[in-house]
């Protein structure tokens, strides 16, 4: 009998440790552009059915929903005070860089 519970807790974990844990990622689509452009957010392995708050520079943008495996995808547009250079766009923990390569011209 002990055997037996031996071989299943090395089975068990064997088992445990062969199921591939996805790392959390963010990505930007296009990840860089002109202010008053869209642009796609694209998380994955975020907590599940989560509300969660997408910042660019740290400032307090939309909410957003995850998805029941952990994902999300939202479009948003580039600030139209936006500076040339790169800025953080941050989802629970996690940061992607958007480069805005110029200015809007004004009519």
């Amino acid at each position: 009998m002990r055997r037996l519970a031996a071989t299943l807790a090395l089975l068990t974990l064997l088992v445990v440790l062969a199921v591939p844990v996805s790392a959390a990622s963010l990505t930007l689509s296009p990840p860089q552009g002109l202010p008053n452009t869209w642009y796609t957010v694209s998380g994955s392995g975020l907590p599940p059915n989560t509300w969660v708050t997408v910042t660019w520079d740290g400032a307090a943008g939309q909410m957003a929903y995850t998805g029941s495996q952990g994902t999300l995808s939202q479009m948003r547009v580039v600030p139209a005070g936006a500076t040339v250079g790169e800025h953080t766009v941050a989802v629970a923990g996690l940061t992607a860089v958007y480069t805005v390569t110029g200015v809007t011209p004004t009519a």
